[in-house]
């Protein structure tokens, strides 16, 4: 994710629909971006083939400018019996002290999943790929996760876009998945630092979100429902979106792992002061709480909480907490 350099594959062993390349740019100084870097996939022009996926794009340069684009999309196709190609990855990194996004428009950077003929009208059926952004502020693994596949079809699996053992540098900072698009963990940990979310659909979480760095605090948006939620970082600071409808979630027989240790608690509040947060433990999930300091959490939609060692009480405004 962090560190993309691997090729797109091609359309099985046909030659005119290949996989998106491999781009590599490491610039001293600044970088200026008025035309387009792109390691797209192959398109498939009225052929039985599919088209290719896209490669990978990484750029480091103290500074972003410029009014071009950046991507990594995967192929179109214009046959109705072929598929289109999935996204690649994109990073990009500013290495500048102080250096930021605000001279490059960030919606140019995708790794978009491809569609029929070329033609907005049509809609995406093919998922995409991942874009990494690292300010000049940041540390390498504090960058934002960037999940986005502008006319993808609603409803489609194939919209999401995969992280599995298979990927590698999947510690990141702040994840945001939108533009039709969806993310697919599976049996893999994806850790966070930063913010989770907004979503604008909901993830399909099937491995570990794992929040970590106790000198962050994290901020839980929306509503996402996770396999398995944990944090097992000392003194770690979770809020929890408090707007309407918004739940934070365990799927049936998941898991919810909270452990901070004596002294150093994982302190879990709303992000609105006064007004409670809401989670929902499906039947059978196994939660392991410990050294946890709970307040205004409404838990009664799903299973009794027990944490030990922990602060949890109804005096704090909890609820289903023991």
């Amino acid at each position: 994710i962090r560190k993309p350099t691997t090729y797109g594959s091609g359309s099985h062993a046909n030659a005119t629909n290949p996989g998106g390349g491999v781009i590599r740019l490491k610039v001293a100084e600044s970088l200026s971006v008025n035309g387009v870097v792109t390691a797209m996939g192959g398109n498939n022009y009225n052929s039985f083939w599919d088209a290719g996926a896209g490669g990978s794009v990484w750029i480091s340069a103290k500074t972003l400018s410029g009014i071009g684009s950046i991507d990594a999309n995967g192929g179109w196709c214009t046959h109705s019996d072929s598929g289109e190609g999935g996204g690649g990855r994109v990073a990009v990194w500013l290495t500048g002290a102080g250096a930021d996004f605000s001279n490059f428009d960030t919606a140019k950077i995708t790794a978009n999943g491809g569609r029929k003929s070329n033609d907005a009208k049509n809609p995406v059926t093919s998922g995409c790929g991942t874009v990494y952004l690292k300010t000049g502020n940041e540390a390498e693994d504090e960058g934002t996760l960037v999940i986005s596949n502008p006319g993808a079809k609603l409803g489609a699996a194939a919209m999401s876009a995969r992280i599995s053992p298979a990927v590698t540098d999947t510690d990141v900072g702040t994840v945001i998945v939108k533009g039709g698009a969806r993310l697919l963990v599976t049996n893999a940990t994806l850790t966070v630092s930063g913010d989770w979310g907004p979503h604008e659909r909901a993830p399909n979480l099937g491995g570990t979100v794992a929040f970590a760095d106790a000198s962050r605090t994290s901020h839980v948006y929306g509503s996402t429902t996770f396999s398995h939620f944990s944090c097992t970082e000392p003194g770690k600071r979770i809020e929890f979106d408090t707007s309407e409808g918004a739940v934070t979630r365990i799927r049936e027989a998941g898991a919810l792992t909270i452990l901070g240790a004596e002294g150093y608690s994982v302190v879990l509040r709303p992000m609105t002061e006064d007004v409670p947060w809401r989670i929902a433990v499906g039947d059978r999930s196994v939660p392991t709480l410990a050294h946890v300091d709970v307040a205004l959490s409404d838990a009664r939609e799903g299973m009794l909480l027990v944490a030990t060692d922990s602060t949890v009480s109804e005096l704090q405004g909890n609820q289903n907490w023991s």
